[in-house]
């Protein structure tokens, strides 16, 4: 009996503690704020790509989405973050991956690490909620010039071998138009 008094006395203790109702309220409502609905979804990792600093423009604005990694298998845990990338922005991607959910003929997902011209990561994007490329005028590659025509005409500064070479040939065509 005694022991049993005990582990009453033991339980009514600790019971205000484990539900949590000795935390005083402004408490448990900001703990009840911080805990997010969204809920975590799992993907197969299928193709990481490091990529040369491509500019993206987003047109609206666009959810960005936080992806961990984990470490014993090819797999990818993707949350979204409650920021939304600004509107009529450009950013740059600099890391694209790809999932799939697993099953066969699953759709594959392209997501890409964008940053600020700055270098500020803001988190993945997918790759279809976004618009191409932007081409900035700095790296595109420059016309081809056109070839100037070269013309030689026998005069004192031209060289001897040239105006030889120039005889050698007019009188060759005359040769064959006989």
């Amino acid at each position: 009996m005694k022991k049993f008094s005990l582990f009453i006395t033991t339980v009514a203790c600790t019971l205000p503690l484990i539900t949590g109702v000795a935390a005083p309220l402004p408490v448990t409502i900001a703990r009840a704020a911080a805990q997010t609905t969204t809920q975590a979804t799992m993907y197969h990792l299928t193709k990481v790509t490091v990529l040369r600093p491509q500019t993206y423009h987003v047109k609206t604005a666009v959810a960005a989405y936080q992806i961990d990694f984990t470490a014993d298998r090819a797999a990818a845990i993707v949350n979204q973050r409650g920021r939304q990338l600004a509107s009529n922005q450009t950013y740059v991607a600099v890391k694209a991956i790809t999932l799939t959910t697993g099953q066969r003929d699953a759709p594959r997902r392209t997501y890409l690490q964008l940053q600020t011209p700055q270098g500020k990561v803001l988190g993945w994007v997918a790759k279809q909620e976004l618009q191409a490329p932007v081409k900035s005028k700095a790296r595109q590659p420059a016309a081809p010039a056109t070839p100037k025509a070269i013309t030689t005409t026998p005069n004192s500064q031209t060289p001897g071998f040239i105006s030889k070479l120039a005889t050698f040939f007019s009188e060759l065509r005359k040769g064959l138009s006989l």
